[in-house]
C-alpha cells in the first residue's frame, strides 16, 4: 500500500469531527492484518524505547477494543507528540478528551468489554493494573516455556480460564475474559512483546464457547469434544496450514453466517503477519518486501546509531 492507493475518508462513529483517512477491505484467512493497526503502534513505540512492561499495558488497553480506528489514532497522537512517559495513562486522557471513551469506532468486531476500564484501572495508584499484568506475563512465560507437544488447545485453554478467574478474583467487576486474554496473546506474538518466536505460536486459537468458530461449528452439528479435529479439517481443506490453527479457527469464526467484517488499514501504516516459522513478518507502507520483525529493529537501531 502506498499514496497510489484509492483512499478513503471515513467519518467516527461519536459526537466529534474526527474522520479516517483509511482503506477497508474484506477480512483475510487470519487474524494478523485485523490486528495489524495497533501492533504497528506498539512496535514503532517500542523502537522508539518504550519497555515491554509499558507497552503490554498498552496491549492490555487494546484487548478491551471494538475497533482499531481510535486506538490508531491516539497511538498516532501518542506518537507524534513523544508521549510515553505512562502510556497507559495518556491513552486513556487522549481518548477520552477526543472520543469521551476509550473504546467504540467504526466497524465494530467485537462486542464491548462490560467494564469501566478507568474505574477498574486507575484506583490505588494502579496496583490493580500491575497484578493484572503479572498474571498475562505468568501467561505468555507459560506459552514460551511449554514445549509445542504439551501446548494442547485443552492445556492453553486450561490455563487462559485460570489466569482469567485469578484477575477475576484480585477486583470485583474487573472481568478479562478468554477472548480477550486470547486476542493479547496474539498481539504479543505479532510485536515480539514477551513471546518468543516459535512454530507452536501458529496454533494458539482455538474455539471458544459462545464465540464464532465455536457457534459455527455448533451451527453444523459439530460436538464440543470433536471442535479441534474439525478446525484442523477445515485448515487441511482450504489449503491453510500454513497459518496453523489461527487460520482453521479464523476462518470458522469469520464465516459463521450473518457475520461481515473488514480490516481496515490507515496511512504510514505496516501490516504484519506470522510466517511459517511462528516469527513476525513486518511489511512497510510503501514497500513490497516482507522483512522479520527482529531484523526491522536492527536495522532500525542501526539506522539511528548511524544518525548520533
Amino acid at each position: 500500500m502506498d499514496d497510489r492507493c484509492k483512499w478513503t475518508e471515513l467519518k467516527d462513529t461519536g459526537d466529534n469531527d474526527i474522520t479516517y483517512r483509511c482503506i477497508v477491505l474484506p477480512t483475510i484467512v487470519v487474524r494478523d492484518f485485523w490486528l495489524s493497526p495497533p501492533i504497528h503502534i506498539i512496535t514503532e513505540m517500542k523502537l522508539l524505547g518504550v519497555g515491554n512492561v509499558k507497552l503490554l499495558e498498552l496491549i492490555l488497553l487494546g484487548a478491551h477494543q471494538t475497533s482499531w480506528f481510535r486506538f490508531f489514532h491516539i497511538g498516532m497522537k501518542m506518537i507524534n507528540q513523544n508521549r510515553f512517559d505512562d502510556p497507559f495513562a495518556t491513552y486513556v486522557k487522549l481518548a477520552e478528551e477526543t472520543f469521551g471513551s476509550i473504546t467504540g469506532g467504526p466497524k465494530p468486531r467485537a462486542d464491548p468489554p462490560g467494564i469501566n476500564v478507568k474505574a477498574v484501572y486507575f484506583p490505588n495508584d494502579y496496583k490493580f493494573k500491575s497484578q493484572v499484568i503479572q498474571c498475562i506475563l505468568d501467561l505468555v512465560n507459560l506459552v514460551n516455556e511449554t514445549s509445542e507437544e504439551l501446548l494442547t488447545h485443552a492445556y492453553l485453554r486450561q490455563n487462559v480460564l485460570e489466569a482469567s478467574a485469578t484477575i477475576s478474583r484480585i477486583k470485583v467487576g474487573s472481568e478479562l475474559g478468554e477472548f480477550r486474554l486470547m486476542t493479547m496473546l496474539q498481539m504479543c506474538a505479532l510485536s515480539l512483546i514477551g513471546l518468543s518466536p516459535d512454530p507452536k505460536l501458529l496454533n494458539l486459537l482455538h474455539p471458544i464457547p459462545g464465540k464464532g468458530s465455536a457457534n459455527h461449528l455448533l451451527d453444523v452439528n459439530v460436538k464440543e469434544a470433536d471442535h479441534h479435529d474439525a478446525l484442523r479439517r477445515v485448515s487441511h481443506h482450504f489449503g491453510l496450514e500454513e497459518f496453523g490453527d489461527n487460520g482453521g479457527e479464523s476462518v470458522l469464526c469469520e464465516t459463521l453466517p450473518g457475520r461481515n467484517v473488514f480490516d481496515a488499514f490507515f496511512p504510514t501504516q505496516s501490516r504484519f503477519l506470522l510466517n511459517a516459522n511462528g516469527k513476525p513478518v513486518q511489511k512497510k507502507h510503501g514497500t513490497t518486501k516482507w522483512v522479520t520483525l527482529d531484523e526491522e529493529g536492527e536495522r532500525e537501531s542501526k539506522d539511528n546509531d548511524g544518525d548520533n
